[in-house]
């Protein structure tokens, strides 16, 4: 997910532009420090990457923030990796 900060006044553009692209889920109108909320979705994290580089260069984005959102599956993985450097540390 990403939080954007559109340029004054240029919001609903933004919105309008970022709602057409591929990769864009869903889009939220919010208030507070970002005016839109972003739920995106890629094949792969390189591609997802490049759909981040591309809102961000859009022109009337100062600023964002993107969060990613761990499966199920991967934070038991991660669990699993903490435990077992623990136990092999210990």
């Amino acid at each position: 997910m990403s939080f954007i900060k559109a340029a004054p006044d240029r919001e609903k553009m933004v919105y309008h532009s970022l709602k057409e692209l591929d990769g864009v889920r869903k889009i939220y109108h919010i208030f507070g420090d970002h005016d839109l909320l972003l739920i995106l979705e890629a094949e792969n994290r390189n591609k997802l990457m490049d759909l981040i580089d591309h809102v961000e260069e859009m022109g009337s984005v100062n600023a964002s923030r993107t969060m990613l959102v761990a499966t199920e599956y991967s934070y038991l993985m991660i669990t699993r990796d903490i435990r077992n450097e623990a136990f092999a540390a210990g």
